[in-house]
This record gives structure tokens, C-alpha cells and sequence, in this order.
């Protein structure tokens, strides 16, 4: 499970090698410059920072024990710009794509968390993010690729059916400089669309192209923006069972509420707290709804940290899509961060990492969530020399998220196992939408413990538990630890999975409660 933030560009310049540690971290960075060093010098110094990524798989270690193992997959070019999951030839484990210059790389997995020799396709613009939608309804999960160059369009490359691509129809957008593509089923058709950002001179717009299911897109509605903005991110926020957009713009955060035909309504807005620069969605405080973290950077550059720098404020959402603030925490460093949602240690509540992508100020935190919607305790967080990308999914079926992260002066997309962390429930293989309940499966008593996890190609946003033809929990995450009550009898159990961007799988037991 994991939710998007923005990816990050920079000017990279000349590093050193840099070893220190803090307590329970231990850092290995090595950054150079593109255009510094001759071609044999480049892939000796990458070559030496391999060998000290694979010598140093020391664990970072966070609070409750969750530690890593690092490998580093090297990307064919000299930056590692974005990095993605999906499960592309199916075969129930997840592989990786990477964003490089001027090309994509594709790594299948050999074997759970272990991945084999990449394949690279050229396009024609470096991209800055990917996702990974089946746009053609063939089940095999294809590459939908967004960039920050001028004058580039949004490129689809077409699983073949095994793990490879071709090339599909490109879209060309309106304004001609997005950086960010996000996908859904935004009319209810079974086809996935699509919401691009397009920069204009002073301000943003959010452009919907209307997927056929055939790989190719219509130009829908366009939303209009009043400053620069985030990421779009298509979620359902009001519980109506369509898929809305909410975005930052600086001012304020948005709320474009869905008809459930492409199209949006008017945004409601939660007035900025000094300013918004970026944010991310989650349940922090365990009521099956979706809220809202939202990062203040309040930062003038390396050369100003602060003790307020990277505030992030929670807001809760009472499930209609009216937020209030729960929670304020501060994460420090002295660059602009961006965070990520996810559950880190595995203890049930959604944590808050941060990280700030720069060259000699880069950090990465993590805010352990309390289960309410505020934060327990901070920790060291997994960061390369400029991380533009981030994210957490289980890679090797253990029930643990692992964490995954583009090291751009590395120029390697790296993976790091969880060897230790709260296990759950193993999950069904990533070839199909899965549902999976570990126990019980038959006989029980009252109260109970329900265990059970999901899994698919592109990864599951949510489960949701129903008994007895009710819906009676939901949980933001692929895992679910739920105490539940039930009279003496017969009970008919069902764990429903939903996918990140379209499907569903399901799995029931019926339960003789003693």
C-alpha cells in the first residue's frame, strides 16, 4: 500500500563521499556531477558506490525494531529519477520500473525481492513520474509516463503480455509541461482515466483524458488552478462512491468533488496554515477514512534549517470530505520535504515519512502514527543522496511493507527488505486482485481477532471486511488486524481487496463462533 507525492528535479552538483552515522543509522552517500567526469571514470565511481551499497545491506534501524536490507538495481543511465511497482508478467511477484534519462527501466523479480538483469526502453523526454494502470483491459499492468520537460507529451507503453513493452498512443497535453500523471476510474465505465498536470506561466491545471480501454484517451474537462499546484490525487474523500481530486496549491488545499461521469464539481477548501507545499492521504486516526497530510516547508534553502521546518498539519476527515485539524508535528531538516503514508513498523496505525530531496541537505523521517492522528515518535527514515521518489510495498510476501526509493546522483533505485517489524498475514501472490484470510477460517470464539491481507499487479489501496452480507470495517492498507464481536453460530465472513487503480478480489470463510 502506498500513496503518491510529488517527484522532485534538481541541478546536481559536484559530491563527495560522505560516511557518518546517528544513533541506530548508518548513511553511505556518494554524489556526483552528470557532466563532470569522463564515461570510465562515471562507471567507476557508480561501480564503487554499488559495491558499497551491497557492503553496507546494514539495517537502518527504526524504533520496534524495523530494520532493512539495502540492495541497489542500477539504472541504464547516470540519474535514477522515479521509481515504480507492479506485478508485469504476473507471475504473483512484484517487479520494479525505474525512471532514467531518456528511458525507462523494467527489472522482473526472480524471486521474491530479488530482481534480474534490466531492460531498458528509450523514450523521448526524461520522466518524473510513472504509473502503472492496465489502460488496454488485458490484465497486464502498462506503464503510463508523465515528464517535466517542455513540449513532451505522456507516453503509454502496451504490456505485451509477459513483462515487455511497446510502444501505445501518446497524449499530447494542452499545455505542454506536466511532471505528474495520476490514473482512476474516474466515470465508472471499467476503463481507466486519467488526470494530468499541466504548469502554465503563473498557475496550474489538472487536464482528464477519458480512457477507452483500448490504451487511448479522450480530452475531457479541465480544471483551472489559481497558483502552481501539486500532484492530483484521486481518491474517493466523500463516501459517495466516486472518485474525487484533492490537490495543494499553496493558499489552500482542494476537494473537486466527482460525478462519477469524468467530470468535477466545484472544490471545497481548507484555507492554508502560513502555506501548503505538498501532501499526502491516509487513515491516521483508524476510522476506515481517508485524511489529509499536509507539509508547511516554511524553508529559504540548505542554508536556513529551522525547528518548524516541515510542518505537517493532519486533517481529519468525517468521511463527507470536511476536514479539521487533528495534529501539528514538526520534521525538521533544512530542505522541503515531501511525505509519504504508509504503515512502517506494522503495528495497525498509518505513519507519516518525510523526506527532503536535496544534495547536501537531503533527510528522511519518520513520524510513527499513535492510531488518532498524530504522531508517537520520530525516527530515522531510508534516503539516498537525493531521493525523488519513495515508496512501501510487501515485495518479498512476508506481510512486512518494504521500502523502494530512486537514488538520483546514485543513479540506482533501491530496495530495502524489512527483515524485522510486526508480521500480519502473509499475502495472496500479486498475479490477480486477492483477497486472503489467515484466521480464523472455521471455528472460533467471541471476541476474535480477524487477520487477513490482499494483493494485486499494481497493489491494494484498501480491504474491506463484511459479515454476514454487511460491511463492517475497512482499512487504507493490504493488511487488516480487526478484533471483532459475534454471537453463537454461523457467520459468512468475506475480506473484499480494492485495487489501487480499478478491481476488486474477494475471500470468505464461514465462521461456527462458539
Amino acid at each position: 500500500m502506498s500513496f503518491e507525492h510529488a517527484s522532485f528535479h534538481d541541478v546536481f552538483l559536484p559530491g563527495i563521499l560522505t560516511n557518518w552515522a546517528t544513533p541506530n543509522v548508518c548513511t553511505c552517500r556518494l554524489s556526483y556531477q552528470q557532466h563532470s567526469f569522463p564515461g570510465t571514470v562515471r562507471s567507476s565511481m557508480r561501480t564503487a558506490f554499488r559495491l558499497l551499497l551491497l557492503l553496507f545491506t546494514l539495517s537502518v534501524t527504526l524504533v520496534a525494531q524495523v530494520n532493512y536490507n539495502y540492495t541497489g538495481q542500477t539504472s541504464s543511465s547516470f540519474q535514477a529519477l522515479d521509481v515504480a511497482s507492479a506485478d508485469f508478467n504476473r507471475d504473483g511477484i512484484p517487479d520494479l520500473v525505474g525512471g532514467t534519462e531518456n528511458a525507462v527501466d523494467v527489472m522482473l523479480a526472480t524471486s521474491k525481492g530479488v530482481y534480474g538483469a534490466k531492460t531498458t526502453y528509450p523514450l523521448p523526454f526524461n520522466p518524473s513520474h510513472i504509473e502503472t494502470p492496465d489502460v488496454n483491459n488485458d490484465g497486464y499492468p502498462d506503464l503510463v509516463i508523465a515528464s517535466a520537460d517542455a513540449n513532451s507529451q505522456v507516453m503509454i507503453l502496451l504490456n505485451n503480455g509477459n513483462g515487455t513493452f511497446r510502444v501505445g498512443t501518446p497524449i499530447t497535453p494542452v499545455a505542454q509541461l506536466q511532471g505528474w500523471v495520476s490514473a482512476g476510474d474516474l466515470n465508472n465505465d471499467g476503463n481507466v482515466d486519467l488526470v494530468v498536470r499541466e504548469q502554465l506561466s503563473t498557475s496550474s491545471q489538472f487536464a482528464i483524458y477519458l480512457g477507452h480501454g483500448d490504451g487511448t484517451f479522450t480530452a475531457g474537462q479541465v480544471l483551472n488552478m489559481a497558483h502552481f499546484s501539486s500532484y492530483p490525487l484521486i481518491e474517493d474523500f466523500n463516501g459517495d462512491g466516486k472518485l474525487d481530486i484533492a490537490n495543494v496549491e499553496g493558499t489552500k488545499a482542494l476537494i473537486w468533488p466527482g460525478t462519477g461521469k469524468g467530470t468535477f464539481g466545484v472544490p471545497t477548501s481548507i484555507p492554508a496554515i502560513g502555506r501548503f507545499d505538498d501532501f499526502t492521504a491516509g487513515d491516521f486516526n483508524n476510522d476506515g477514512i481517508l485524511d489529509l497530510a499536509i507539509v508547511y516547508s516554511n524553508v529559504c534553502g540548505d542554508a536556513c534549517p529551522g525547528p518548524n521546518n516541515n510542518r505537517v498539519y493532519v486533517f481529519k476527515n468525517n468521511g463527507k470530505a470536511h476536514f479539521t485539524l487533528a495534529s501539528t508535528t514538526d520534521f525538521g531538516g533544512c530542505s522541503a520535504g515531501f511525505p509519504m503514508a504508509a504503515d512502517v513498523n506494522g503495528d495497525g496505525n498509518v505513519d507519516i515519512n518525510v523526506v527532503g530531496p536535496s544534495h547536501f541537505c537531503g533527510f528522511s523521517v519518520v513520524g510513527l502514527g499513535n492510531g488518532a492522528g498524530g504522531i508517537s515518535t520520530q525516527v530515522a527514515g531510508p534516503s539516498g543522496d537525493i531521493t525523488s521518489t519513495l515508496f512501501y510495498r510487501d515485495l518479498n510476501l512476508d506481510s512486512r511493507h518494504d521500502v523502494v526509493y530512486s537514488d538520483v546522483a546514485g543513479g540506482d533505485y533501491v530496495v530495502g527488505l524489512a527483515t524485522s517489524g510486526i508480521t500480519n498475514c502473509a499475502p495472496p501472490p500479486s498475479s490477480s486482485v486477492m483477497a486472503k484470510i489467515c484466521s480464523p477460517v472455521s471455528t472460533t470464539t467471541s471476541p476474535f481477532v480477524l487477520h487477513a491481507s490482499g494483493n494485486s499487479p499494481s497493489g491494494i489501496k484498501r480491504l474491506e471486511v463484511w459479515i454476514d452480507g454487511v460491511k463492517k470495517y475497512q482499512r487504507w492498507n493490504d493488511q487488516v488486524a480487526k478484533s471483532f464481536t459475534l454471537t453463537p453460530g454461523t457467520h459468512h465472513v468475506s475480506v473484499i481487496a480494492v485495487d489501487k487503480y480499478k478491481g476488486t478480489g474477494t475471500s470468505n470463510v464461514t465462521l461456527t463462533v462458539k
